[in-house]
């Protein structure tokens, strides 16, 4: 990440990296790269995945999408388009809905605390909604025995014997 231009030359530019680094870079290689100004932007994109847990009904995930849907048209710092909710995937441990939206808002500052507020407001739906977050986790199942009885004793017998030879 750049943080500031500093001496545009005849030859190469000289630039700043965020971790204060300076990086000249010929004028002809900077010509070849797409450069993006961050502080020219006239909006921040709000993007969120929400992983929910298995035990989510398709009726709540349904009711979920619904709510956040409506809590981004009404809210007054949510530009209108594009305002996508929608259940994503299924993904390994969870049914995950995706969020976009775009904040009115250039001020990095003012989108942090717009970002949270949508995120606690969001949380608390699916708090009204009975479901629950999910975390990265497995299940193990494990079979019922498919051992005859038969051999299981003679297993056992075989072992009481090596362990009295020993």
């Amino acid at each position: 990440m750049i943080t500031g231009i500093e001496q545009i030359g005849v030859r190469s530019t000289r630039i700043r990296a965020k971790d204060r680094t300076q990086i000249t870079i010929t004028n002809g290689d900077l010509i070849k790269h797409e450069i993006i100004n961050f502080s020219r932007r006239d909006r921040y994109p709000f993007k969120a995945t929400i992983g929910l847990r298995y035990e989510t009904s398709m009726s709540q995930l349904q009711t979920i999408t619904k709510k956040i849907a409506n809590l981004l048209q009404e809210h007054p710092n949510v530009l209108d388009s594009p305002i996508r909710v929608h259940f994503d995937t299924f993904n390994a441990y969870s049914l995950d809905i995706k969020v976009l939206a775009h904040l009115n808002t250039t001020n990095k500052e003012t989108f942090l605390n717009l970002q949270q507020s949508l995120l606690i407001s969001i949380n608390q739906i699916i708090e009204a909604e009975g479901a629950k977050f999910a975390l990265p986790s497995h299940t193990t199942y494990l079979a019922t025995d498919s051992v005859q009885p038969a051999a299981t004793a003679q297993v056992q017998i075989k072992a009481q014997a090596i362990d009295q030879n020993t």
